[in-house]
């Protein structure tokens, strides 16, 4: 390993830079990359040495229970654990069937977070309000699309203003 006094830098530049200019690199010297090092090793150090603490601690207050209530934390672990699965896996149903209410409606599926919910009538009710929600505003763009000016009715005799103009000219 190389002493604190080498001066060796590691350049992160690019090598294909013809002109010597830096493109963003920077280069280090030996004792700042060293330095750095040390820092994060020492970050990792402090996280290990509090993660080891936490688990020695939980280690001595599971040793001084007894018995009985070791078994009932661990099937207070293994109920909560379960329920969480359980949440998840109602949660996956509901996309799924979110996805299919949306295909149903003509709605796009990635549409599916915005509705979804762990209680299934909640979710259909967020899949129809989106759908009505969705209908009224396509509606109103189309009706504003298929705005115009009413035509004029030349039926009474008038002639159109183009064919005035025509007349001028020729």
């Amino acid at each position: 390993m190389l002493d604190d006094n080498n001066t060796q830098s590691t350049n992160t530049s690019n090598v294909d830079d013809k002109a010597g200019e830096e493109k963003d690199g920077k280069v280090f010297s030996q004792k700042e990359v060293d330095k750095l090092l040390d820092k994060r090793f020492a970050r990792l150090e402090e996280k290990h040495k509090t993660e080891l603490a936490e688990a020695k601690s939980e280690w001595e207050r599971q040793a001084k229970l007894t018995e009985e209530e070791r078994q009932k934390e661990a099937d207070k672990k293994r109920n909560q654990e379960m329920t969480e699965k359980e949440t998840e896996l109602t949660l996956r149903e509901r996309t799924l069937e979110a996805k299919d209410l949306l295909i149903d409606k003509g709605l796009d599926t990635s549409l599916v977070g915005l509705v979804v919910n762990v209680d299934e009538k909640v979710t259909k009710q967020n899949v129809d309000d989106l759908s009505s929600a969705f209908n009224k505003a396509v509606e109103k763009a189309v009706t504003e699309k298929l705005k115009g000016k009413t035509p004029t009715d030349y039926s009474k005799g008038e002639e159109p203003k183009e064919k005035k103009d025509r007349k001028m000219w020729t």
